[in-house]
C-alpha cells in the first residue's frame, strides 16, 4: 500500500468514541499492510469530525432552546420599608403556634396586614386520575409482502433478519416460513444506528475520499468505518440515502466535493417538487414488497412517469360516473360555473401554484377530489385552479376518448417485476 500524506494537520481530539469498532485494530483482518501512518492520519480526520459535530451540536441545541423560551423581563426590586420588616418580625415572634410549628410542615402563612391576621395554609399534592383514551386504529402503510435478499453461501449475508412486516402479529407464524439456522436474532433489537454517528462517518468518509485520494476500498480495509458500499450490498452510503441529511457546517461549508458517491451528488431544494420527484424516482423501487429508494433485491432501471395532456374537461369531471362529493366543500356542490366558485377561493402562491402544475403533469385528468387530499387543499380550490391551468378550449378530445375515460375501471396493483429481474437468490415471506 503506498504512504499517503496526510494534510490535516490539526491535533488528534482526545474526545473518547462511544463505539468500539471505530479503533479496530487493522491486523486482525488479513491481507491488510501494518501501515500504522495511514491509520493513524484516517483515525486523527474521524476524531476531528468528531469533535467539530458536537462541538457544533452543543452550540446549535442550545440556540434551538433559547427560541422556545420566553422573553424574561427582569422586575424592579423594591426594599421593603423598614418600618414594614420590623412590623413582620414582631408578628412572627408574638405568635407562640408560629414557632412551634416544625419546620417540615407544609403550610403557606398567609399574613393580612391591615387586620393583623396570620393565617396557615396546608400545601397538599392532589393526583388527578385521567384516562387516556387509545388512538383510533389504523393499518400500517408497510407492504405486507417483502422480499428478503439473503444467499445461504454467501459469507457477507447479514446473519440478522431484517424487519418483517406484521411480526408482531400473532395470526403471522414467520418461524414457519423461515428457513432453519439463516438467522441468528433480529436485525431491530441489535443493530441500533446512531443517526448522529452516521453524519460522522458519513463526513470523514468524504473527506478520506476526495480530501486524501483513499478509494472506498482502500477506507474499507482500514476497518475505521463500516463498508461504504460495494455492488448493492448495504453501507453508510445505502443508508444514509434513506433519510434526509441534517445540513451542519462541517459537511456543508467545504471546498471538497459533496460525497463520493455520484448518484447524491445533486440535491434538489426542498421547495423543488418537481426536481425531488425526478431525482428520486430514478432510484426508487415501486416493487410492492419494496416500495423505498435504493432496493438491494431488485435491479432497475426503474420506470419514471412521463408528462401527459389533459383529456378530460371541466363539465367531464363533474358527471363522471362512480364519483360522489367527498366532503361539503366537494367542487360537485359548487354550480358548473365558475362565478361561483371564484368568490370564495383564496388566493395560492407561486410555489403552491408550481407544486399542483407538477402534480397535474403526471396525473392531469384525476379527480379533483384525489387531488385535494395530494396537495392538502379544499376540493372546489382545486377544481377552480385546475380549470385555470387547463382551460376547456384547449382540451382537445375524440368521443373514442370520452368513452374509454367515462367508464368504470377497477384497478389492481400488480409486481411488473418478475423474477428474472432479481439480483440475487431471493425467499419470498407473505402473510
Amino acid at each position: 500500500m503506498d504512504s499517503h500524506n496526510f494534510t490535516d494537520s490539526s491535533a488528534p481530539s482526545t474526545t473518547p468514541f462511544d463505539d468500539e469498532e471505530t479503533l479496530a485494530d487493522p491486523s486482525a483482518t488479513p491481507g491488510i499492510p501494518k501501515d500504522d501512518q495511514l491509520l493513524a492520519g484516517a483515525i486523527s480526520i474521524y476524531q476531528r469530525v468528531w469533535t467539530e459535530f458536537y462541538t457544533w451540536g452543543c452550540r446549535d441545541a442550545l440556540q434551538a432552546l433559547d427560541s422556545l423560551a420566553r422573553p424574561y423581563a427582569s422586575l424592579r426590586s423594591n426594599d421593603l420599608h423598614s418600618g414594614y420588616s420590623l412590623y413582620l418580625d414582631d408578628l412572627l415572634g408574638s405568635d407562640d403556634d408560629y414557632l412551634s410549628r416544625s419546620d417540615d410542615s407544609d403550610c403557606l402563612t398567609v399574613i393580612t396586614m391591615r387586620t393583623r391576621m396570620m393565617s396557615y395554609i396546608p400545601v397538599c399534592d392532589t393526583i388527578t386520575r385521567t384516562s387516556v383514551q387509545p388512538h383510533t386504529p389504523y393499518e400500517s402503510c408497510t407492504p405486507a409482502d417483502t422480499c428478503i435478499s439473503r444467499h445461504p453461501q454467501d459469507p457477507a449475508a447479514s446473519d440478522r433478519l431484517q424487519f418483517i412486516p406484521y411480526a408482531d402479529d400473532s395470526m403471522f407464524d414467520y418461524i414457519s416460513k423461515m428457513p432453519k439456522d439463516w438467522y441468528i436474532g433480529f436485525a431491530w433489537q441489535h443493530e441500533q444506528k446512531d443517526p448522529d454517528v452516521e453524519l460522522i462517518r458519513l463526513e470523514a468518509l468524504r473527506r478520506l475520499y476526495h480530501g486524501q485520494g483513499l478509494s472506498i476500498s482502500m477506507i474499507d480495509r482500514l476497518c475505521l468505518l463500516p463498508n461504504a458500499r460495494r455492488g448493492n450490498e448495504a453501507g453508510i452510503l445505502w443508508d444514509t440515502m434513506q433519510r434526509d441529511l441534517i445540513v451542519w457546517p462541517g459537511a456543508a461549508l467545504s471546498d471538497l466535493s459533496p460525497d463520493p458517491h455520484p448518484n447524491i451528488s445533486f440535491v434538489p431544494r426542498a421547495g423543488d417538487l418537481k426536481g425531488r420527484i425526478h431525482s428520486l424516482l430514478p432510484l426508487f423501487c415501486g416493487n410492492l414488497s419494496c416500495i423505498h429508494a435504493y432496493c438491494p433485491v431488485h435491479v432497475g432501471p426503474h420506470a419514471k412517469p412521463s408528462a401527459r395532456k389533459a383529456q378530460s374537461k371541466s363539465l367531464d369531471l363533474q358527471t363522471r360516473d362512480g364519483w360522489h362529493p367527498c366532503c361539503t366543500s366537494c367542487f360537485r356542490h359548487i354550480e358548473k360555473s365558475q362565478d361561483g366558485i371564484e368568490v370564495m377561493v383564496t388566493e395560492w402562491d407561486d410555489s403552491e401554484i408550481a407544486d399542483f402544475q407538477t402534480v397535474l403533469e403526471i396525473i392531469p385528468d384525476e379527480s379533483p377530489c384525489n387531488l385535494a387530499i395530494i396537495c392538502q387543499k379544499p376540493c372546489f380550490e382545486v377544481y377552480h385552479y385546475r380549470c385555470q391551468i387547463f382551460p376547456d378550449e384547449n382540451i382537445l378530445e375524440t368521443s373514442t376518448d370520452r368513452h374509454v375515460r367515462n367508464r368504470d375501471m377497477n384497478i389492481e396493483f400488480v409486481d411488473s417485476i418478475g423474477p428474472e429481474r432479481h439480483m440475487t437468490y431471493d425467499y419470498y415471506i407473505s402473510e
